[in-house]
């Protein structure tokens, strides 16, 4: 079962269905209905602290880049506790807790 702002990837549709992939590579069909792009934000925030911003939603996924605290980023899902985001240079990555 996927949860709200759940990031996944569409691999088909097909009479208001879409074949998608999770982050963890677990597949299912959701209605097209209920998926927003990433392409879009669904909200802000500002970084309390300095964040890593990094390739996939995993504590020990490679670095891409170095947030500073106080910047303000766009959400446009998540998943495993993790956050993906756009920064404001334009780049997308995770926010991983912990």
């Amino acid at each position: 079962r996927l949860g709200q702002r759940q990031v996944v990837r569409v691999i088909g549709t097909g009479g208001g269905w879409a074949r998608t992939e999770a982050t963890d590579g677990s597949r299912g069909y959701v209605r097209v209905s209920q998926l927003v792009s990433a392409a879009g934000s669904l909200g802000s925030e500002r970084l309390a602290a300095a964040a890593a911003l990094r390739d996939a939603p995993e504590p020990t996924a490679l670095v891409k880049a170095s947030l500073p605290a106080g910047e303000r980023v766009e959400v446009l899902g998540a998943a495993h506790g993790a956050r993906l985001v756009r920064a404001n240079s334009g780049m997308t990555g995770w926010l991983v807790e912990g």
